[in-house]
């Protein structure tokens, strides 16, 4: 086994790496109990696409979310992710809405991402270094939630295909067949995920550190990706990327908390959750910022410090950290989400950071931090069952305010109302609210038929800031239905005074209800009209007037 940089290993380091994606595989073995969970069930589950091999052309021109029950306005296109959805209707065709398979095709994309890191690891460092390096990359337990997730399978495929475009790319003396290959594979991978923008970058960096720097090589990687790009102009994503500007504001001073998290999972990865959000991260502990800050600073003292072609390499692995965790900007401000799933493309430069700082060292020293990563990967792989499990780990292990609506609404699918109620109060009952828990808060008590208690809980949560919340509309309209039905029809009146829209109809409901006391037959018919074909008000409304009348609790306009 030679210590020096190969183009082409050994048929010993082959055999290594086949022993390393072996582990890999027997580690996420309980992946076939994983079910569809959170954004699996609208974009696997209930897709109208996928489920159709007839659909094929129409993949290629709608957002990701458009054919999902999450739905579209069906002329933007933000999340344009054409492969992701094939890949769901080739499933869907072979085996139908089988979980497992699911599951299993994500942790087949993840092995190849492995084989693929250690290729181009061992163009950069000695056998030993790349061997660790595949395996950190493989093994991390940040890494499960993309691995599980079938959702983030983008993720997966992004990488794979990326990081083989640039195999080919940094072969010593490629072939013509090969920088097309690479081309072809950067197209693919912008397809998957536009994540991948940052290719050439990479590809340029991975040159320079093997001192074969020239334009041939990059230049496939930007063809690839500028048809990727034509094709998103042609179908319509903005320039922007969909990034919400409004969004920026809110988000930005949360930023370094968020990097602390992030960059002191990468040493401590415990406990691992879905549903971050960067409004709770006050609730981390605090020495998970002072851990990132000291994991950060040591990336940094090793590119500064490090000599030779080690030094070399790691100054590549920190730029790889930089670049590719600089998209991350785009969902982190959308969705105010901080999901493990984030650092899959950015561990590839901590892993080649290690593998180069590994040098000659024997592989056993590794093996006990791997083997706690393994145990760490099963003991999180539970939380996938179903969103259930999912949601009740993340209100344990996090404890925040989305974590809590997030358990609730579960709860409240399941028929569990008193438990959701109970769970969306506490949501509401915090410095920094979830906004989710408003509308379902009042709408919980109305199915419950507690219909005083739900007028005085949408006064409460009012106090609490819902009035004027992202959630205002459907929160309003929910609280005037309640106000109606407990006889408050005063209350109910003032509060669809200059309401904003209601999404959900049940202002709309009340609208009518009052429109028909009033005798405004124009108003009933303009309402009517509007909601035709959506739900039928009339019948609603109807029965509101009739609960009224059997109470005779009408308190007058």
């Amino acid at each position: 086994m030679s210590d020096a940089p190969a183009a082409e290993p050994s048929q010993t380091e082959r055999r290594q790496l086949v022993g390393v994606l072996v582990l890999v595989a027997v580690a996420y073995l309980q992946v076939v109990q994983a079910g569809f969970v959170w954004d699996d069930e609208p974009l696997v589950v209930g897709n109208l696409l996928t489920g159709d091999l007839g659909n094929f052309g129409r993949i290629w021109v709608v957002d990701l979310w458009e054919s999902t029950p999450v739905g579209g306005d069906g002329t933007t296109v933000v999340y344009y992710r054409p492969l992701l959805l094939l890949s769901l209707m080739l499933e869907r065709a072979v085996y139908g809405l089988w979980a497992p398979g699911h599951h299993l095709q994500n942790l087949a994309w993840h092995l190849l991402a492995v084989a693929m890191v250690w290729r181009l690891a061992r163009r950069l460092v000695p056998a030993r270094g790349a061997l660790v390096a595949a395996a950190i990359f493989a093994l991390h337990p940040v890494q499960s939630e993309a691995v599980v997730w079938v959702a983030a399978r983008n993720d997966l495929m992004a990488m794979a295909l990326g990081a083989g475009a640039l195999v080919l790319c940094t072969v010593p003396r490629p072939t013509t067949r090969q920088l097309v290959g690479a081309g072809g594979l950067a197209l693919a991978a912008a397809l998957s995920k536009e994540s991948v923008v940052v290719l050439p970058v990479l590809g340029a960096a991975l040159a320079w550190a093997s001192g074969r720097v020239s334009l041939r090589r990059i230049a496939p990687l930007v063809v690839g990706l500028g048809l990727a790009w034509t094709l998103r102009m042609v179908v319509g994503v903005p320039a922007s990327g969909g990034l919400r500007f409004e969004m920026i504001e809110v988000v930005a001073p949360h930023l370094g908390a968020a990097l602390g998290v992030l960059a002191s999972s990468l040493v401590w990865p415990w406990p691992l959750a879905g549903a971050r959000s960067v409004e709770w991260l006050y609730l981390e502990p605090a020495w998970k910022g002072v851990v990132g800050a000291v994991v950060v600073l040591g990336l940094v003292a090793a590119g500064l410090l490090v000599r030779g072609r080690s030094g070399r390499v790691v100054r590549v692995g920190l730029l790889w950290i930089a670049v590719s965790s600089a998209p991350l900007v785009v969902p982190i401000v959308n969705t105010g989400q901080l999901g493990e799933r984030y650092l899959y493309l950015p561990l590839v430069g901590v892993a080649l950071v290690v593998g180069a700082l590994w040098k000659d060292r024997p592989l056993w020293l590794a093996a006990p931090v791997l083997l706690a990563w393994v145990a760490t990967i099963n003991l999180r792989l539970p939380d996938w069952q179903n969103d259930r499990t999912l949601w009740s780990a993340a209100a344990e292990q996090l404890g925040s305010p989305g974590a809590l609506a997030g358990l609730a609404h579960i709860d409240r699918l399941e028929g569990r109302n008193v438990q959701a109620l109970a769970g969306f109060q506490e949501a509401l009952d915090a410095p920094i609210p979830d906004w989710s828990a408003c509308t379902p808060l009042v709408g919980t008590a109305l199915s419950l038929e507690r219909v005083v208690l739900a007028g005085q809980l949408g006064r409460w949560a009012e106090q609490r800031g819902c009035g004027s919340s992202p959630e205002a509309g459907s929160f309003l309209g929910v609280w005037a239905l309640a106000l109606a039905r407990s006889g408050d029809w005063q209350g109910a009146r003032a509060l669809r005074a200059g309401a904003p829209e209601d999404d959900r109809g049940r202002g709309a409901v009340v609208d009518l209800a009052l429109a028909l006391v009033d005798h405004d037959a124009a108003r009933a018919e303009a309402l009517t009209r509007r909601w035709e074909g959506r739900f039928d008000i009339e019948a609603q409304a109807a029965q509101l007037l009739a609960e009224r009348d059997s109470t005779t609790m009408l308190q007058g306009p």
